[in-house]
């Protein structure tokens, strides 16, 4: 029985002791972002109160939404004490960090940016940035977050204020990865530290190692600043209490502002640079591997059955090494779960399943994230992809000897690391012959003795309690079990 968050909240007031605040990294000035009972909202500052509600009555709001390029906002009556406002926020989950896209989410995700900025331009806000930490995907839809981006432009100021953090966040990166740096443009997608105009000259033209650093760095700072003098209203020179600065700005000002474009002018030139932008072939080991197979065969007879007999009251399903996501793709039309998650560690695979599924009327229904699952990389502050991913049932098909047999992992760890993303049904492949091909029936003579189904089967069992073992073919045998 769900219990609403009205009635949990006495006269709709939070307790500060009984929300958690999601601040990642700094605070933003506009408010802060919390969860209470799993829903999500955001606390406004006093002094942005007004600034917030002239955002929704301006229509602002509404358009964003009505485009599904911001989550489904609404204002409350609910109170916090210390903020002035309390807005709540459609949930979005999984939550995809950025170091988990591939090309094509990033490029989706930069679409998204620019498209959100346009439609505030027409209402005419600016933004302050517009990062990749700014951007959730609901399934395979980006959406922008961050409503503390906007704000009103000045008279007289020109030019679209994050335009060297979008070089930096997705046209640098995006055109890394299209002319075949894609390693070292992926990379970028893991640090909080922007590629920067020198760092990319240098990884993009490696004849410019050649120019003195000095120089390069000199023009990108002046760069740099004239876009800020492009910005700034004259109204605000007189809160410059440099003389010499004041008189600089004044005299260059108006030239830079006959340089400088509109926000809708440089919002198109992003656009096409953007369209210019082509996609890198990423052709990995397992990228086609269901290419030519028969996805919907009799091997899967039995998972489906099971789910939809044995797990009434599953809403979400993730699976792991998941390749381009065909397997959920038959699961979609096969079972009624609300949401699909598939995690890879093959660019090439998510990359193939996302630019797929984003195309169709199930792409806000299944999730894409690319990382090694194993041994996943981040930051002290990220939120465990093992927490972000769980799901009510976990299907791991086909991976378990990969990972026992080459890469070495032991048959706990590989049953710690599936169960870690497994709130209550698990579905899990052994293969009980090794890496021998489906058609050879001999058994690999280089297993090891303890690579047999009775010891993976005591490992599952110390946190699961194992209900049907079915031998499918030679080589396959699935396990079904339920969280104890």
């Amino acid at each position: 029985m769900t219990i609403s968050v009205e009635k949990l909240v006495l006269d709709n007031t939070f307790v500060l002791a009984d929300v958690q605040f999601l601040d990642r990294q700094s605070i933003d000035p506009l408010g802060r972002v919390f969860s209470f009972c799993g829903e999500f909202y955001r606390a406004i500052n006093d002094g942005y109160v007004q600034h917030v509600l002239e955002m929704f009555s301006s229509g602002l709001i509404g358009h964003l939404q009505d485009a599904n390029l911001i989550p489904i906002t609404v204002v409350t009556d609910f109170r916090l004490p210390g903020y002035g406002l309390i807005l709540k926020h459609e949930t979005i989950s999984p939550e995809i960090y950025p170091s988990e896209w591939t090309f094509s989410m990033l490029y989706q995700a930069a679409l998204c940016v620019l498209e959100a900025a346009k439609i505030a331009a027409i209402y005419g806000y600016n933004m302050k940035d517009c990062h990749t930490q700014n951007i959730l995907f609901k399934g395979c839809i980006p959406v922008y977050v961050d409503l503390g981006s906007f704000y009103k432009s000045e008279p007289g100021a020109v030019g679209w204020a994050p335009q060297e953090s979008f070089l930096e966040a997705y046209i640098y990166p995006l055109t890394l990865m299209s002319k075949g740096n894609y390693w070292i443009g992926n990379l970028c997608l893991t640090t909080l530290y922007p590629l920067d105009r020198l760092k990319y000259t240098l990884i993009r033209f490696p004849l410019a190692t050649l120019i003195p650093h000095t120089l390069i760095s000199k023009y990108a700072l002046l760069v740099g600043n004239f876009r800020k003098i492009s910005q700034l209203s004259f109204s605000r020179l007189s809160a410059i209490k440099n003389p010499k600065l004041r008189t600089f700005i004044s005299v260059f000002k108006p030239i830079v502002n006959w340089m400088s474009r509109s926000i809708l002018n440089c919002l198109e030139i992003n656009f096409r640079k953007l369209k210019r932008i082509s996609a890198p072939k990423v052709i990995s080991q397992w990228s086609t591997y269901y290419d030519s197979a028969e996805i919907a065969s009799e091997r899967f007879s039995h998972l489906i059955d099971s789910i939809n007999l044995r797990c009434p009251d599953a809403l979400s399903l993730v699976d792991i090494a998941g390749n381009q996501g065909s397997l959920i793709n038959l699961l979609i039309l096969k079972t009624k779960l609300k949401s699909y998650i598939c995690l890879d560690i093959d660019d090439g695979a998510i990359e193939r399943g996302f630019n797929s599924a984003r195309l169709t009327l199930n792409a806000k229904k299944i999730s894409f994230a690319c990382f090694d699952f194993m041994s996943p990389m981040g930051y002290l502050s990220d939120k465990s992809p093992y927490v972000r991913y769980a799901a009510d049932i976990t299907v791991c098909m086909a991976l378990t000897h990969h990972l026992l047999l080459t890469q070495g992992f032991s048959a706990e760890q590989v049953v710690e690391r599936v169960g870690a993303v497994c709130k209550k049904y698990l579905f899990v492949e052994f293969m009980p012959l090794g890496l021998v091909g489906q058609n050879n029936l001999v058994p690999d003579p280089g297993l090891p003795s303890n690579y047999t189904l009775e010891t993976f089967t005591a490992a599952l069992e110390r946190n699961f309690k194992i209900i049907e073992i079915i031998e499918e073919e030679a080589n396959r045998t699935l396990i079904f079990a339920i969280r104890k």
